[in-house]
């Protein structure tokens, strides 16, 4: 049909960070943050589009540069995280779709 595009991929389940304490998934990666980041309506910076309520709220645009905001600790451990295989941030040990990575 025109104008018309069906995508067929896995499909996942959207993260709940009140999974993540059931589920303490630790090992894995994910390319948020590292190839792209969201801001929210807010100007709430966060590491991925599926963070739509902001749990990984790396810092505001209101208060922060963008600059200052990628270069904080806990982006820059995450990050960290990611490249060693360690999921920290409770919220990305919630997400299965990460493991389209492994």
């Amino acid at each position: 049909m025109p104008n018309v595009y069906v995508d067929f991929d896995n499909m996942f389940q959207w993260p709940d960070i009140e999974l993540a304490a059931n589920s303490m998934q630790i090992k894995g990666r994910c390319r948020g943050g590292i190839d792209q980041i969201a801001i929210l309506s807010n100007e709430t910076v966060v590491p991925c589009c599926l963070d739509a309520d902001g749990a990984i709220n790396l810092g505001s645009l209101q208060e922060n540069t963008l600059s200052d905001i990628l270069n904080s600790k806990r982006y820059l451990e995450m990050i960290e995280g990611f490249k060693k295989q360690q999921v920290i941030e409770p919220f990305c040990q919630s997400c299965n779709f990460r493991h389209r990575f492994d």
